[in-house]
C-alpha cells in the first residue's frame, strides 16, 4: 500500500505548488506589484536537478517509508520538459532499476506540470485577494513584510501568507493551505494539503524557487470497507536552474 502511494504521487505530482485562482480593497499595493513584476520577468526558469524526499506516515504518526528520488530536467520542444529518473532510494535501498523497468526512465511534462506555481504568476493577475499585514520578519538575512492572500483554483479554496522583502518586493517565502477539503481525487481522497515554498535570487538577480514542502493527509480505499489513512510529506530541493528563452 505504501509503495502504491509513493509511485502515484511521484509520477502524478512532481511539482505541487500554489496556483493562483481581487485585492481586499481597490488600491494596488506597490510592494505586491513589484513581486508580480519580478515573477513575470523570471517565469521561464526551470530547475535542472530535483531531489524529491517523500516520507509516508501512518495515521498515528509513525514513519512507514522514506523514498528519495533524484531527477534531471531537460528541455524539449514546445516548452515541454523531459524528466529523467537518475536514482531512487527507498528506505536506503536502491530501487532505480526496479522502478524504471515498471514505469519507464523518463516522463514528458507540459509547461503547466513542471512549474512551481504561486500567487504572483501572470495568470493570477486580477484574481488573487491579498492584504498587507503588520508582521515583519528576518528571513535568511532579508527584512520581510507579510501578506495574507486567498484564491480559488481548480482544486478549491486556498488561504496563505506571502513574505516579501521590504523595498525590493522579492517574494522570499510562501505558505498556503487548501481549506476546501475533503477533495475527491482520481484514486484517493485528499483530507488536508499545505504547501510551503522558499525562493532565492542568484548573483545576477534572477529569481526562482529553491525548495518546497508539500504536506498531505490522504485516504485511499483499498477494497470495500477497508481503507488506508496517512500523511505524506514531500520535500523538494531545486538546483541547476536553466532558462527557456
Amino acid at each position: 500500500m505504501v509503495r502504491r502511494v509513493h509511485t502515484a504521487l511521484l509520477i502524478g505530482t512532481l511539482f505541487v505548488g500554489l496556483s493562483a485562482g481581487a485585492a481586499w480593497g481597490t488600491d494596488q499595493d506597490p510592494l505586491w506589484q513589484k513581486a508580480v513584476e519580478i515573477a513575470s520577468a523570471n517565469d521561464n526558469w526551470v530547475p535542472g536537478h530535483v531531489i524529491h524526499n517523500e516520507e509516508v506516515y501512518s495515521r498515528i504518526g509513525i514513519r512507514q517509508e522514506n523514498t528519495v528520488t533524484h531527477s534531471e530536467l531537460q528541455r524539449q520542444q514546445n516548452r515541454d520538459v523531459e524528466v529523467a529518473f537518475l536514482k531512487i532510494l527507498q528506505n536506503g535501498r536502491d530501487i532505480t532499476e526496479e522502478f524504471t523497468r515498471e514505469f519507464g526512465r523518463t516522463v514528458i511534462l507540459e509547461e503547466d506540470e513542471y512549474r512551481v506555481d504561486h500567487p504572483f504568476r501572470s495568470s493570477a493577475l486580477g484574481s488573487v485577494e491579498y492584504q498587507r499585514l503588520d508582521k515583519k520578519k528576518n528571513i535568511r538575512g532579508k527584512k520581510c513584510i507579510s501578506y495574507a492572500f486567498t484564491y480559488v483554483d481548480k482544486r478549491g479554496t486556498w488561504e496563505g501568507t506571502a513574505w516579501l522583502e521590504d523595498g525590493s518586493g522579492v517574494p522570499v517565502f510562501i505558505q498556503g493551505t487548501l481549506v476546501s477539503v475533503p477533495l475527491e481525487e482520481s484514486w484517493y481522497t485528499l483530507l488536508g494539503l499545505a504547501v510551503t515554498t522558499s525562493f532565492t535570487t542568484n548573483e545576477n538577480g534572477s529569481w526562482y524557487p529553491e525548495s518546497a514542502v508539500v504536506d498531505s493527509r490522504i485516504k485511499v480505499v483499498i477494497k470495500r470497507f477497508h481503507s488506508y489513512k496517512g500523511r505524506v510529506k514531500e520535500t523538494y530541493t531545486f538546483s541547476k536552474h536553466w532558462r527557456y528563452e
